[in-house]
């Protein structure tokens, strides 16, 4: 989906997807389906959201079923996403292409808090970091790449704890 996005003309010029983007799109759908889901199982929610298209943002069907979904029924409430919508010190977040989606990015920060989500993940940054909402409410993480290509630390992975108690921790594994 990513690279796909990344293949968008400037709608502001008229100008549609071109057919390298609507094929990634159709090959992503046709194996995956929709690239937002929301999984609920024993007290655990995870939505994978997907906010990958610098141009677009999220897509209104995919904001109907957060805004519906997230925190309903369950004791930890986590997102995964491809780009973190806040950070205190690094611009390259969600919106940093597009106003609209800029606000978008305001948007989800707020409904994350407001909703109590607990957690949020993405990967955009290829850095491991730790930090909080703006609110302080939800616990915000960064992933560093598996790669050492794009990825301002050596290769890493994260991996997620969650204890019995639905108290969880996120520990960064550097590759060695």
């Amino acid at each position: 989906m990513w690279d796909g996005r990344n293949k968008q003309i400037n709608e502001e010029a008229q100008v549609g997807v071109n057919e390298a983007t609507r094929e990634a799109h159709d090959n992503y759908w046709s194996v995956f389906g929709s690239s937002t889901h929301v999984f609920q199982e024993e007290g655990i929610q995870i939505v994978i959201l997907d906010n990958s298209d610098i141009y677009k943002g999220i897509s209104n069907a995919d904001w109907a079923k957060l805004e519906e979904d997230l925190s309903q029924g369950a004791k930890l409430h986590l997102v995964f996403a491809h780009m973190v919508p806040f950070h205190p010190q690094s611009t390259h977040i969600m919106g940093s292409v597009t106003p609209a989606v800029a606000q978008q990015a305001k948007d989800l920060v707020k409904l994350l808090e407001q909703k109590k989500a607990d957690g949020y993940f993405s990967g955009d940054l290829h850095f491991f970091a730790n930090f909080n909402s703006p609110n302080g409410s939800v616990k915000m993480t960064t992933i560093g790449a598996v790669t050492s290509a794009r990825n301002f630390q050596g290769p890493r992975f994260g991996v997620l704890t969650i204890f019995d108690d639905y108290s969880w921790d996120v520990e960064d594994v550097e590759i060695q």
